[in-house]
């Protein structure tokens, strides 16, 4: 409990600086070291529903009421194609091979506008 507590303490000291880090087990993540995990699109080809290699895309929403841009990651293209019948559209914002990278941006995107 102390280890959670101590990552919780940690992540909100973080929160407003401009390297905002996550806490995984000992290693430290920054936004710009998630990005250098981004693929581009070029690189996977559509095979059904999917893509080959498989990829998870983080996607931007159109804007809230109150100019605020929300992000949401998914399996890709599907997940796009669902935000886009959701929400009237969206763009890929960056693409990964792995879940969890998308997850990590789409969260950290998201934190970083409230």
């Amino acid at each position: 409990m102390q280890k959670a507590h101590r990552i919780t303490n940690l992540y909100s000291r973080e929160m407003n600086s401009t390297h905002l880090k996550f806490a995984i087990g000992r290693v430290m993540l920054t936004k710009e070291h998630l990005l250098k995990h981004a693929i581009s699109s070029d690189q996977v080809s559509i095979k059904g529903h999917l893509t080959e290699p498989r990829s998870y895309g983080v996607y931007a929403l159109p804007l809230d009421r109150d100019g605020t841009r929300r992000f949401r990651f998914g399996n890709h293209p599907v997940r796009q194609q669902e935000l886009k019948h959701e929400f009237g559209s969206c763009t890929l914002y960056q693409l990964f091979l792995e879940r969890k990278d998308a997850e990590k941006l789409a969260k950290w995107l998201n934190k970083e506008i409230q």
